[in-house]
């Protein structure tokens, strides 16, 4: 009995170890993408960022970063869809909504942008 007790413990001590060891890389892949983002490093920053949503698919934040990133080089409809899936995800800062009201104007997409833009002047 003490054997499984041990046994189980260190099963579940190694299990909450990777889980950390995840949580601390994801944290610094994103980290090294913003940093990039801030040098004007786009390709590389890209690269991190896809990484940490590697990680982390339904991370807010990485969605975001990945879709500024896009929309510095201006690819605006692939930063669409990660300003998109950030809001969703609860991301629903001013940042992101004046970014996805610039994208939709940039396509043309009047409806959405206007969508959003009645949606910033009840947050403000």
């Amino acid at each position: 009995m003490k054997k499984c007790l041990t046994v189980i413990f260190l099963l579940t001590f190694s299990f909450f170890n990777a889980q950390k060891g995840k949580c601390e890389d994801f944290i610094s892949v994103l980290n090294s993408g913003c940093r990039y983002l801030n040098e004007g490093k786009l390709e590389l920053a890209q690269i991190k960022f896809a990484h940490a949503l590697n990680i982390k698919s339904k991370d807010s934040k990485a969605n975001f970063y990945m879709g500024k990133c896009l929309l510095m080089q201006r690819r605006f409809a692939l930063a669409l869809e990660f300003f998109e899936k950030a809001y969703d995800l609860g991301l629903k800062t001013n940042e992101t909504i004046l970014s996805l009201i610039y994208i939709y104007d940039c396509l043309g997409d009047t409806q959405n942008a206007k969508k959003f833009e009645t949606i910033a002047k009840s947050i403000n």
